[in-house]
């Protein structure tokens, strides 16, 4: 294993040095703090000493530490004790219970979809979890190639016909969900047992459930808009406008009539609402199949680098019947930003940001999936946050598909595993896969067991170890 590909300085605690300013608030503020801890409404204070309970102790081993101004007071990781750190303790939403999970997915072992080689004793992890990718179902809205190669993708597959046209779109979208709802139970094969209760993550990236998501993908937005014109160019088709809820402008008869803004808000109606319909129902049918385990889809909420807004929250309400319906929300933190305290060291200078910035970007991404919990979910659904050893893929050399020997450094390591805990999400599945090649998927990175257990053990394994609870 080379050193090369862990990056970044070396860390004992995963925690650099905080900043040497003096915290001018002291044992004054922190001890002003605690009458607030019993008062009603305050939220619990975090498990600060590890000890998987929540008690007074906490309080003082914090006040000690935050006083003194050592790193392990820098509760957000962003390198500086400050009273940031003192509002990240008293209003914390830290879970005393906090769980790992191995969801890591191989090609190297024949029928087991599943990671077992890598060797996870004596660390807290959990493999009570599986994986669904979108390629498992023999219904999606792809078309595949002879070898495998993805040809074209977009929602309005579901409504055209073999020759291309849209004239029979309602029977044609009905009949395509109907062999969705037939064949579902083919993703299982091999995945897990009868009667399986674990954490089950479908991974449905192929297409968005929502218009806004869709902003990078030009040939879905193409082929709905092309769809559209078919289906309502001269004239709306009543049962067309009837199934998506939308509402035509005043005096206009169909599409032609629509001006481009108009063009852009019918596109957005009418996709979100058979998008939304597509995943709750695929979730639906996968349930129906395997009703013990828990649902959780890969990326949701999404996430927005750099934080959330008020804007996009509202994006995310438009999903609120999704969120009634999983079991588990699955926000991706995978990490963009080569996070450095020296920018100058970084081997992704396009693709750079501080401890300060990413941690904001946890901050924002496990507040808006507590946000989206408490309004939409129902009771007692947890939040688990996915992690990768890999930058996600962007134009920058960070992207794997560029530097695609390169693991995370230790800042993005200790950010993914320990933030989405500090933040108030209720675990963290750690995600891969082995042995991945072929004309699907054309990165030129290849993870195989061997690589990625010793980074693991030596970098991920002190983080889980210190966090996880129960123990």
């Amino acid at each position: 294993m080379r050193n090369a590909r862990y990056g970044g300085p070396r860390v004992a605690s995963g925690l650099s040095t905080h900043d040497a300013r003096p915290v001018r608030a002291g044992f004054a503020l922190v001890a002003a703090a605690v009458a607030s801890w019993f008062t009603p409404g305050a939220l619990a204070q975090p498990d600060y000493n590890r000890d998987c309970v929540a008690n007074f102790a906490d309080s003082l081993s914090f006040m000690d530490d935050y006083a003194a101004r050592r790193s392990a007071a820098d509760l957000n990781l962003d390198n500086t004790v400050d009273l940031a750190d003192y509002s990240a303790f008293v209003e914390s939403r830290a879970k005393t219970n906090f769980t790992y999970y191995w969801l890591v997915s191989t090609g190297l072992q024949g029928n087991q979809p599943m990671d077992t080689l890598v060797n996870l004793s004596g660390i807290p992890i959990s493999r009570d979890c599986a994986i669904i990718y979108e390629q498992d179902y023999p219904k999606i809205p792809m078309r595949l190639g002879p070898n495998g190669e993805h040809l074209e993708a977009g929602l309005y597959l579901l409504f055209r016909s073999a020759n291309g046209t849209y004239t029979h779109w309602s029977s044609n979208h009905d009949a395509w969900m109907a062999e969705h709802q037939a064949t579902a139970h083919v993703a299982f094969n091999n995945r897990v047992t009868a009667g399986f209760s674990g954490l089950l993550c479908l991974d449905l990236e192929a297409v968005p459930p929502l218009w806004e998501f869709t902003w990078g993908v030009q040939p879905q937005r193409d082929g709905w808009r092309a769809m559209l014109e078919a289906i309502n160019g001269i004239r709306y088709d009543p049962l067309f406008i009837e199934r998506t809820g939308y509402t035509p402008p005043a005096g206009t008869l169909g599409w032609y009539d629509l001006s481009p803004e108009q063009q852009s808000e019918f596109c957005r109606v009418s996709y979100n609402a058979f998008g939304i319909h597509y995943f709750v129902e695929t979730l639906r049918y996968t349930r129906a199949v395997m009703p013990t385990a828990k649902y959780g889809f890969y990326g949701t909420p999404f996430n927005w680098w750099p934080t959330y807004d008020a804007e996009k929250s509202a994006i995310n309400d438009q999903l609120a019947p999704l969120w009634a319906e999983i079991d588990v929300l699955m926000p991706s933190v995978y990490q963009l930003m080569w996070t450095t305290t020296d920018r100058a060291t970084s081997p992704c200078p396009d693709y750079t940001n501080t401890p300060g910035q990413n941690s904001a970007f946890f901050s924002s991404l496990i507040g808006e999936s507590v946000r989206v919990r408490d309004r939409f979910c129902r009771p007692n659904v947890p939040v688990i946050a996915v992690a990768w050893w890999h930058y996600r893929a962007s134009s920058g050399n960070c992207s794997p598909d560029i530097q695609g020997d390169l693991f995370v450094n230790d800042w993005n390591v200790a950010h993914q595993l320990r933030l989405p805990w500090q933040f108030g999400a209720d675990g963290v599945a750690i995600w891969g896969h082995f042995g991945r090649a072929g004309p699907s998927y054309p990165h030129n990175w290849l993870d195989e067991p061997h690589e990625v257990e010793p980074f693991f053990r030596e970098q991920w394994a002190p983080h889980i170890r210190h966090v996880a609870c129960p123990k």
